[in-house]
């Protein structure tokens, strides 16, 4: 299959990530139908939401820097969190570098994981979802290289 295949599932998955719905989420009496975009973006501010209350909350700060032996062991779990939130955000980068390379379509895969765990805990998944994962996972097993082996 090779490029041509990586490049169509890329692009299905692109317009996967855009345009179909991945959860539903009913605020009230009304159900929302949200796309990639929106659950990432909202689970992404509800963590940094709930981080900021703690900080304004209490007095985090002193107590973060009380608790360790030395200011590169909170340099490192800061590191781990920030890769950590813009894995929520790396889904669209990931899906136009699988335009290019097959890589592409793994940075999709891991940066489903997160938003899928949050979907599971706060709203119902919906077909979109599968979409995405199974259009990233074709595109890691079939996009190889034009080269043949023999």
């Amino acid at each position: 299959m090779g490029t041509a295949a990586r490049i169509a599932i890329a692009i299905l998955l692109i317009g996967a990530l855009i345009f179909v719905p991945i959860a539903t989420v009913q605020v009230g009496l009304r159900n929302y139908q949200l796309t990639y975009s929106e659950v990432a973006i909202l689970a992404f501010t509800k963590t940094i939401g709930s981080i900021i209350h703690e900080v304004t909350a209490k007095d985090v700060i002193p107590e973060m820097f009380s608790e360790v032996k030395n200011r590169e062991e909170v340099d490192l779990v800061m590191f781990f969190f920030i890769l950590l939130m813009t894995l929520l955000l790396a889904a669209p980068i990931g899906s136009l570098v699988a335009l290019a390379s097959r890589a592409g379509f793994g940075l999709v895969i891991i940066s489903m994981l997160p938003v899928t765990v949050y979907v599971f805990n706060y709203g119902t998944p919906q077909a979109g979802l599968y979409i995405v994962w199974g259009l990233a996972l074709l595109g890691l097993a079939f996009g190889g290289s034009k080269k043949s082996k023999g």
